[in-house]
């Protein structure tokens, strides 16, 4: 990295050159730390001519060096809040992400960012949507004026496609919107969809559902056939997933049973400790007496811990 340093004039580059070779580093996984150094410095200085997608993309790079530099966000974010009523939704959307995955905690300039955000929610396609819904959960942003914004800004998206639906299900779960016609409308739409779904587009839609203790028994009942139509497609965090919704609903379907017993002692030994205290929980609470099953499970949770 060091032939890069010498034949890179750093302190030359444009606002939009040294956001495209912070983006550039990040995606690329360069870990050289003088050079990172480097373009922190230069970023900070910079900040006032950065656009909205500079500073977007900056932070995006500057938060996946995983070396948080206070000074520097604080700058990027008094940046980026004077320039908010410019940034594109997609923008808004990744700025509030990269701040939350680092939990930083300078409220007062995120506040109007997320005041903007959500006055904006109508905007926001349905995954810019379910990503700004996490943000503002990470960073303790939501309050119950949040919760309608975002319940009124789902319903005016259905019908929709299947991610699409995935993502808006994922994001009144996040933020708790437990508005019955809303949910129903949800489900309703999903269940009409099912066919389509992939493994995880399933999970995730049963996930949030039961993040809501919302059991609408049509849905539930009509997802064990499609899981068990694409079996082979379930990895583990999936498998985990679905088995917590169907065991936090209470929801005991004798397809799904079958369906979780089948696929769980296929990937057994890729069950990693997450998924596998889910599974384990979901059996106890579905009542699954299997002993073959469950002995595995003790035994791979032996493996993990190094249990003898």
């Amino acid at each position: 990295m060091t032939s890069v340093l010498e034949g890179l004039e750093l302190a030359e580059l444009s606002a939009k050159e040294l956001a495209s070779t912070a983006w550039s580093c990040a995606t690329l996984q360069v870990r050289d730390a003088p050079l990172v150094r480097v373009l922190k410095m230069l970023a900070r200085e910079a900040a006032p001519q950065f656009t909205p997608q500079h500073l977007s993309s900056t932070l995006w790079a500057f938060v996946q060096f995983h070396d948080p530099d206070i000074p520097v966000l604080n700058a990027l974010a008094a940046h980026s809040s004077m320039k908010v009523d410019e940034f594109a939704t997609q923008h808004l959307a990744s700025t509030l992400c990269a701040f939350a995955k680092i939990e930083f905690s300078n409220h007062p300039l995120l506040a109007g960012m997320a005041t903007a955000a959500t006055a904006r929610l109508h905007e926001f396609s349905a995954q810019d949507l379910a990503k700004t819904s996490w943000a503002l959960v990470t960073l303790k942003l939501t309050s119950p004026e949040v919760q309608l914004l975002v319940a009124d800004a789902v319903s005016v998206r259905l019908p929709c496609d299947v991610p699409s639906l995935a993502s808006l299900a994922r994001s009144v779960a996040l933020l708790l919107v437990k508005d019955a016609p809303l949910l129903g409308m949800l489900a309703s739409a999903a269940t009409s969809i099912l066919d389509e779904c992939s493994a995880s587009n399933l999970a995730d839609t049963a996930w949030a559902f039961a993040a809501l203790a919302y059991a609408n028994m049509p849905l539930m009942q009509s997802i064990p056939y499609v899981a068990s139509a694409m079996i082979s497609e379930f990895a583990a965090v999936d498998l985990a997933n679905l088995a917590w919704a169907f065991a936090k609903l209470e929801v005991s379907e004798p397809t799904m049973l079958e369906f979780l017993r089948s696929r769980t002692t296929v990937l057994m030994v890729e069950l990693t400790p997450a998924p596998l205290a889910k599974m384990a929980w979901a059996f106890a609470r579905l009542e699954m007496r299997d002993e073959p099953l469950l002995d595995a499970l003790a035994s791979q949770t032996s493996q993990i811990y190094g249990w003898s």
